[in-house]
């Protein structure tokens, strides 16, 4: 999961400097689609438990 966050996180910054809005939420919400079926406890848990429209991606990867 690190591996992943910290690969991600770099395509974040390299989009974020060629000057494309790319807001948190958007990112958040990809993660959560794109994660792997052993994750989705995980998520069903995260869902119930805090909103995760408000969630940083940093916050995201630390609760996974």
């Amino acid at each position: 999961m690190k591996e992943f966050s910290n690969k991600l996180l770099k395509v974040v910054n390299q989009i974020r400097i060629m000057g494309e809005e790319l807001n948190d939420n958007c990112v958040v919400e990809e993660v959560l689609i794109s994660l792997l079926e052993k994750f989705e406890v995980k998520i069903s848990s995260l869902e119930e438990s805090i909103d995760l429209s408000q969630i940083s991606l940093a916050e995201l990867v630390n609760a996974l």
